[in-house]
């Protein structure tokens, strides 16, 4: 009971610091806005899963000869052989045969390329020498986290601006900034679960007449700002 009526006094005097508090910031004039920043960047990280298989076929290619003729074709394109990595390899015919009664053996390998004309090449070489089963998983910069405080900045100093030009407008200019608040940010690296097999994905690529252009990496930042008014 003591504990109780304890807080009931001291309740008015919370009440009366959070109105000061509020009456304080509503006392001074400001003006409040949000600044938008985005920018497109070419991705230099593309990673795509190729997936080898071999069937149970009479005369067909086995998945050495896939192999030799895949690391043969990237190394005569340019493409150097480290960016390829194997990712596992199954040559069990009962696990295999669950999914695909026509398939005895399968590789999966991960060719990471630096541009989008390797990336073209790459799968120019897949076309040629059949593989039935590769897809762009991942695009993303070696210098993303680069970009992304650059975006953030771009963000606030946009916020700043438009403060600016508000308050020009009825001859009033902004003094020291109150808040600066992160809010949503896009970061579109796409990923994984393409549907697309000896092709890039529709989630990558800008279809043209005659090229298919791949997507660039979009960088969006939102910041919430509240200036003092001088």
């Amino acid at each position: 009971m003591k504990k109780l009526f304890s807080l009931l006094l001291l309740l008015p005097f919370f009440a009366v610091a959070q109105n000061s508090a509020q009456s304080e910031v509503d006392g001074t004039p400001h003006i409040e806005v949000t600044g938008t920043a985005e920018k497109e960047i070419a991705p230099d990280e593309i990673s795509i899963r190729i997936v080898l298989q071999e069937t149970a076929e009479k005369n067909r290619t086995t998945i050495k000869e896939l192999e030799e003729a895949l690391k043969a074709k990237l190394k005569a394109s340019g493409i150097e052989l480290n960016k390829l990595v194997l990712q596992n390899a199954n040559a069990s015919y009962e696990k295999i045969s669950r999914k695909n009664k026509d398939v005895i053996n399968q590789k999966e390998y991960i060719l990471k390329v630096n541009s989008a004309e390797q990336a073209y090449k790459a799968f120019a070489i897949f076309d040629e020498i059949q593989i039935k089963d590769a897809r762009i998983v991942e695009l993303s910069h070696s210098k993303i986290e680069e970009y992304r405080q650059e975006v953030k900045l771009m963000a606030v100093k946009a916020a700043k601006q438009k403060a600016t030009n508000m308050l020009a407008a009825i001859g009033e200019s902004i003094d020291k900034p109150l808040v600066i608040r992160e809010m949503d940010e896009t970061y579109m690296v796409y990923r994984a679960n393409m549907v697309s097999n000896i092709a890039p994905s529709a989630d990558y690529i800008n279809e043209g007449e005659d090229f298919l252009e791949i997507k660039p990496i979009k960088l969006q930042y939102k910041v919430f700002t509240r200036f003092k008014i001088k």
